[in-house]
């Protein structure tokens, strides 16, 4: 996938490991800079990422370290926000 600024590509290899390109144009054709990996996932999982538009994050399937703590799941937020939003208590 290109970067939001238009000055790299990032991919994925069969090794689930994530790559940063840059890119540049010269003389009207892209140069392409050495691939930096960014992070390596040892995953069989079905492999899907995504990078954040600064690039300085990525976003993977996977959990990568198990931690000891909760996630707390909001349904419904919208209308929470609206609440909170005209004042109401949550």
């Amino acid at each position: 996938m290109w970067s939001a600024d238009g000055k790299g590509l990032y991919y994925a290899n069969l090794s689930y490991t994530v790559f940063a390109v840059p890119v540049k144009q010269l003389n009207g054709t892209l140069q392409f800079g050495t691939a930096q990996p960014l992070v390596s996932n040892a995953s069989s999982q079905v492999f899907f990422y995504d990078v954040s538009p600064d690039g300085k994050q990525i976003l993977l399937n996977v959990v990568s370290q198990q931690v000891d703590q909760s996630i707390t799941v909001v349904s419904n937020w919208t209308e929470e926000l609206k609440q909170i939003a005209a004042g109401g208590a949550r």
